[in-house]
C-alpha cells in the first residue's frame, strides 16, 4: 500500500508547488503555455514568484494556485496567474472563480502599492488533469445567460475573461514529454497525469526513466527526485519496498539516496512485518520530520519528539498545512 500521508489533492498540490515555485521550472511552464506573442514579449529574467494564495478556503483541498509577476519588455509589470484543478470533474464555474481571484490579486495591489497609477495586467491559466478532459466554459461570456441580440448590444460592456486551459488530463504523453521544459518540470507534469488514474505508475513511468535520470544528474538532483519519489508513494498502491527496488536498481546509490530523503525507509521495514499501526504511523512522522527539515532547516528536539508522538489525525492535519505554513508555530497552529 501507499503512504496514506495525505489525501491525492494535498499530494497534487503539494508535487506541483515544490517543483512550480521554482523560477527555473516556473519559467518554461508558462513560456510552453502563454501564447507565442506574450512569451515573446516578456522579459523572463524579471520572473518571481509572489507569496499568497487567492483561492477560497473551502476548495483549497481541490485546487492549487500561483502567482507570477514578470516585466514585459517595455519595462511594465505583468501578473501571471495559474490555478490548478485537482478534482476529477471540472469545475463548471471556473470563469466566475478567476474573476474574484483577480480582483483580490488587483485588491492586493492597490493595498501594496500607494496610488498606483494603473493596474497591471493579469494572465490567468488553468491546469485541469482530470482523465476526462474539460468539457466546461473557459471564458466568462459564456456563463451569461443572452441571447444572441442581447450578446451583441451588452459585449462591450461586460467582462469577458477567457484563460488559457492546459488540459494536462487529456494530453498524450508524449506531448507532455516533449514540451520545452526540463526533465524535472516534465516529469512532474507526466506524475500528475498519471497519479489520478494509474493502477501501477511505476509501471506507466517505465518509457519516462530516462527523465529520471537525467533528473539525478542534475546538482540537486536527489532532492528533486525526492520530492517525486514522496507523490508517487503518496498516491500508488505499489508498496514502497517496489518503489526502492526499481530506483537502486535502475539508478544505484543515487536512486537509493533519493528514497532515503522521501522518509519512506520506515515504510519498507514496516512492510516486513505485515504492516503494523505502529510501523505506519512511525513512518508517517519521519517523512513529516524530513519535509520539515527541508522546508525550515533543522528543528529543535523538542519538535522530533512532538512528531514523533502525535496521533495519525494530528500528523495528517500537519502534512496538510506544511506548504502554507511560514514558521512551524504556523504549522502546528501555536498562538
Amino acid at each position: 500500500m501507499g503512504m496514506g500521508m495525505t489525501s491525492a489533492p494535498q499530494s497534487h498540490d503539494a508535487l506541483f508547488k515544490a517543483v512550480f515555485s521554482s523560477r527555473k521550472e516556473a519559467r518554461g511552464l508558462l513560456a510552453s503555455l502563454l501564447p507565442a506573442e506574450v512569451v515573446a514579449a516578456v522579459d523572463w529574467s524579471t520572473l518571481r514568484l509572489e507569496p499568497g494564495s487567492y483561492v477560497d478556503a473551502a476548495l483549497r483541498q481541490s485546487h492549487s494556485d500561483l502567482l507570477f509577476r514578470v516585466q514585459a519588455k517595455g519595462g511594465k509589470p505583468l501578473l501571471v496567474y495559474v490555478l490548478v484543478e485537482h478534482q476529477s470533474k471540472a469545475d463548471p464555474w471556473m470563469p466566475q472563480r478567476l474573476y474574484e481571484y483577480i480582483g483580490r490579486i488587483w485588491a492586493r495591489w492597490r493595498t501594496e502599492h500607494s496610488r498606483p497609477a494603473a493596474l497591471p495586467p493579469v494572465l490567468p491559466i488553468v491546469m485541469h488533469h482530470g482523465a476526462g478532459g474539460w468539457h466546461e466554459a473557459v471564458s466568462l461570456a459564456d456563463l451569461y445567460a443572452l441571447d444572441p441580440a442581447q450578446e451583441a448590444a451588452f459585449a462591450a460592456h461586460l467582462p469577458a475573461l477567457r484563460f488559457v486551459l492546459y488540459d494536462l488530463g487529456i494530453e498524450p504523453e508524449e506531448a507532455v514529454a516533449g514540451r520545452r521544459l526540463s526533465a524535472l518540470g516534465k516529469l512532474a507534469l507526466l506524475c500528475l497525469k498519471l497519479g489520478r488514474t494509474s493502477a501501477n505508475i511505476l509501471i506507466d513511468l517505465t518509457p519516462w526513466l530516462h527523465l529520471v535520470a537525467a533528473v539525478l544528474a542534475a546538482p540537486d538532483g536527489v532532492r528533486a527526485l525526492s520530492r517525486v519519489l514522496i507523490y508517487i508513494l503518496q498516491t500508488t498502491s505499489v508498496p514502497p519496498g517496489e518503489v526502492l527496488a526499481l530506483i537502486e536498481e535502475r539508478f544505484g546509490d543515487r536512486g537509493r539516496e533519493a528514497f532515503m530523503l522521501t522518509g519512506a525507509q520506515q515504510l519498507v521495514e514496516q512492510g516486513r512485518v505485515e504492516g503494523r499501526v505502529e510501523g505506519r504511523v512511525e513512518g508517517q512522522a519521519e517523512l513529516l520530520l524530513v519535509l520539515l527539515r527541508t522546508r525550515f532547516g533543522e528543528v529543535s528536539p523538542e519538535v522530533v519528539t512532538r512528531v514523533r508522538s502525535a496521533a495519525p489525525a494530528e500528523l495528517e492535519a500537519w502534512a496538510a498545512r506544511i506548504l502554507s505554513a511560514t514558521t512551524i508555530s504556523d504549522l502546528f497552529g501555536a498562538p
